[in-house]
């Protein structure tokens, strides 16, 4: 499999109960505990999710297979 067809998981309050993003995507890990948080990724992980004062809970996560 292509590094550009690995989607990952991120867990949110859907009805599948994740979102997928794009390997390399960006993604809020604020809250991982919530059972009612949403808008963790947007645009597939291509998007930066919501401005927020902790910089700290945005991260891009990336698989890599060596």
């Amino acid at each position: 499999m292509k590094r550009e067809e690995i989607k990952i998981r991120i867990k949110q309050a859907t009805k599948t109960g994740y979102i997928e993003m794009v390997n390399g995507g960006v993604c809020d890990v604020s809250y991982p505990e919530s059972k009612f948080r949403r808008g963790r990724v947007q645009g597939g992980g291509e998007l930066s999710p919501t401005i927020t004062t902790s910089p700290e809970n945005l991260v891009i996560i990336e698989v890599v297979e060596e």
